[in-house]
């Protein structure tokens, strides 16, 4: 596990906002250890208001899936023959799963600073930048390539490799 260093000493004080990063962490491995072989990746918003959050679905139905089972339901779409297994799905502060293939779109920051210098794309960014919006707690993404990374307030402050 690989945390920021300024979140490293900030996480010491914040015991509560720890647990829901290593729940999030703990949730994306469960999917990840879940899935099928071809593993699509995955983005998931963890959110307390959802009202600011800039998303749009990118399928015009659900799956018809039992949302109440989230491990299940996002281990089951997160495979390249599923239709739904693109752009990030958000889960409440309450972890329920309220919305699958949303197509999440957070305006740059340019004065967020990257923990890294190479191997990211498009969902680290979004995820990064995403975590900034007031209403968003964290963003989590994982890849077979990449590993597992965890945002808050515009910092990479998680990272594992799976």
């Amino acid at each position: 596990m690989l945390l920021c260093d300024f979140y490293k000493r900030k996480l010491k004080m914040e015991k509560s906002a720890s647990n829901e990063i290593l729940k999030l962490r703990d949730l994306i491995k469960e999917i990840y250890n879940s899935s099928s072989e071809d593993f699509s990746g995955i983005g998931i918003i963890l959110y307390q208001n959802i009202s600011d959050i800039p998303i749009f679905p990118l399928r015009k139905s659900n799956p018809d899936m039992d949302f109440s089972e989230v491990i299940y339901t996002l281990s089951s779409i997160s495979s390249h023959k599923s239709d739904y297994h693109d752009g990030f799905h958000l889960v409440s502060s309450t972890w329920e799963l309220t919305h699958v293939s949303q197509y999440f779109s957070p305006k740059i920051t340019p004065e967020i600073k990257l923990c890294r210098e190479s191997g990211f794309g498009g969902r680290y960014l979004a995820a990064l930048f995403g975590s900034k919006i007031i209403g968003v707690n964290l963003c989590g993404i994982a890849s077979k390539n990449f590993g597992l990374a965890i945002f808050k307030d515009g910092t990479e402050i998680l990272f594992e490799d799976l």
